[in-house]
């Protein structure tokens, strides 16, 4: 498993950021199985969605993107994947919604690779009819 899992926390962000969240993204199999992972901040995640945060709200209420920006408000996404890795019901509407991100958005331009391989990610899972689980800490 351990060459199926890529890590973009740097050494740095391992040892000294304290208070430093995660967002993982595992692909499995139809039998459950972890085929890969991926790994970043929540810094990093946030800085390729980020493009998204103003107009959430207008977002299918049953979205990754809208069920993660929700999680800032009391509510009942409050404590969605933090504590257990959720499916993503719909890969193809992330997909989507990392799709139509501005390329020129100057966050993206920090997190280019973690952003180009999360997008290819998504498609090599709609490829192989493998399924995505998301977990993020909450802060």
């Amino acid at each position: 498993m351990e060459n199926n899992r890529i890590n973009f926390l740097s050494d740095w962000q391992r040892s000294f950021a304290f208070g430093l969240g995660k967002v993982i993204f595992t692909e499995k199999d139809s039998n459950n199985k972890t085929l890969r992972k991926i790994i970043m901040s929540t810094n990093q995640f946030n800085n390729i969605v980020d493009y998204h945060w103003e107009k959430f709200r207008s977002l299918n209420t049953n979205s990754l993107l809208y069920k993660y920006f929700d999680r800032d408000y009391v509510g009942e996404n409050e404590e969605w994947a933090v504590y257990s890795e959720v499916l993503i019901e719909n890969i193809h509407e992330f997909l989507n919604h990392l799709t139509t991100i501005d390329k020129k958005n100057e966050e993206l331009n920090l997190v280019r690779k973690e952003y180009e391989y999360l997008m290819k990610f998504c498609e090599e899972c709609i490829k192989n009819k493998s399924k995505i689980y998301f977990l993020a800490d909450n802060y």
